[in-house]
């Protein structure tokens, strides 16, 4: 028996993968033909190659079309198996983006690259996505993946008015000519955001059809943006509207209509010198939290819905108060299997201030998911950029420092992890 015969017989999705023999592989998933290894095909697509490959990763690292990746992971592919040298699929997926910035620079590729990013993340989701706003072309580079890392940098651009309609195709939704450009730019598969301010919140919450159809191009096929965050304390949005119930009901329904994109709701209280507050935006995001609630189909808030602190409104009681609107009034205690309220925090730049963030969420059973970092024009900014990401990884580090030693210690009071 020859090695390749010895390949088709022992791991046959390995064999058809390796030779791109998609239709055959469709067979073998959909179960028309039985594999000649006979093996159950949840286990079949847990099996490693000699480099530690699953099938799943030599798929991407093949650059198969998303069909068959859904595929794999519906009859049970583990998207956190790591190979031998610890990477995992997501690993593998960055690489092949960043040979395809290598090889190939068309916006097209690009964004075949990231519709498969975007399924695996769904799979394997980050433990911070870290947003830098307005990037330039000179600091592109800090996008740039780290191996092993369970960071997910997202290029984030600001909207200050809502775009005009293509008069050349006005089928598309949104197009953004500049984001187009920037996206060429970037590293492969880089995910984008967008954060929108002044006249654009406005248009939105005044039930402007071009904003919602804005909308609707920034979350579709096009851009997929992880994240949309309203910045409703902008100067241009009266405070009437976040007075509205309607305006809330009508952020809510926004929401809930995109459920793959995250979106991202600041939360400022501002005072003046008497103390007597100027800007409270914190409860109209309760009534959003309560509409989404109301309109949903599980009788939740939005599992999209990101509430984002800054230092002076990340507080013990606003934490307290989002478990509650989550968790109802059971004191605000969440069941097992419950999915916890998703918080983020503005210009998370230092390992102290994301690590003190992290603590007080986990503290009140939410989960701090995204922070975000902004950039100018400014040389020294520009210049501290590196050193902002890298502290960012550092923390992760950190973290993952601190989760095994607990999880070791953990097992070792349960007597199930044994030292010599």
């Amino acid at each position: 028996m020859t090695i390749e015969d010895f390949i088709l017989v022992r791991r046959p999705l390995h064999h058809a993968i390796a030779h791109q023999e998609w239709n055959q592989l469709r067979r073998y998933l959909t179960e028309e033909v039985a594999m000649p290894s006979q093996d159950p095909m949840h286990d079949a697509v847990q099996k490693s190659d000699g480099c530690g490959l699953s099938p799943l990763m030599l798929a991407v690292k093949n650059e198969a079309e998303p069909a068959i990746l859904r595929a794999l992971a519906a009859h049970g592919a583990d998207p956190g198996q790591e190979d031998n040298n610890g990477w995992t699929v997501l690993d593998w997926s960055n690489h092949i983006c960043h040979q395809a910035d290598v090889t190939s620079s068309t916006w097209h590729r690009k964004h075949g690259h990231r519709v498969v990013k975007s399924f695996l993340l769904q799979l394997l989701p980050p433990v911070l996505e870290f947003s830098i706003v307005d990037l330039r072309r000179e600091t592109l580079s800090v996008l740039s993946p780290k191996a092993r890392s369970k960071v997910l940098l997202v290029a984030a651009f600001s909207l200050a008015s809502v775009p005009p309609v293509p008069s050349q195709d006005a089928s598309l939704p949104c197009v953004l000519p500049q984001v187009d450009k920037m996206i060429e730019a970037m590293p492969a598969a880089i995910p984008v955001a967008f954060h929108l301010n002044g006249q654009c919140v406005k248009d939105l919450l005044s039930e402007n059809k071009e904003a919602k159809r804005m909308i609707a191009g920034l979350c579709g096929e096009r851009y997929q943006a992880r994240h949309v965050q309203l910045n409703i304390n902008s100067t241009h949005v009266e405070r009437a509207l976040l007075q509205s119930t309607k305006s809330a009901k009508l952020i809510a329904q926004l929401v809930l209509s995109h459920p793959k994109t995250l979106f991202l709701l600041p939360v400022l209280q501002a005072k003046d010198a008497n103390g007597d507050g100027v800007g409270d935006s914190w409860a109209f995001v309760r009534q959003v939290l309560e509409a989404s609630k109301r309109d949903s189909a599980g009788g939740k808030p939005a599992q999209n819905l990101v509430t984002l602190f800054d230092d002076h409104t990340a507080t013990k009681e606003s934490f307290e108060i989002l478990k509650k609107l989550h968790n109802g009034e059971a004191n605000g205690e969440q069941q097992r299997g419950q999915p916890k309220p998703k918080v983020g925090c503005t210009a998370g730049t230092s390992v102290e201030k994301l690590s003190r963030f992290a603590e007080l969420a986990e503290e009140h059973g939410c989960a701090f998911i995204v922070s975000d970092s902004k950039t100018c024009s400014d040389q020294k900014e520009t210049s501290l950029l590196s050193d902002i990401v890298s502290a960012v990884h550092e923390w992760e580090s950190h973290r993952h420092l601190a989760s095994t030693t607990e999880d070791f210690a953990a097992r070792s009071r349960a007597g199930t992890l044994v030292t010599l």
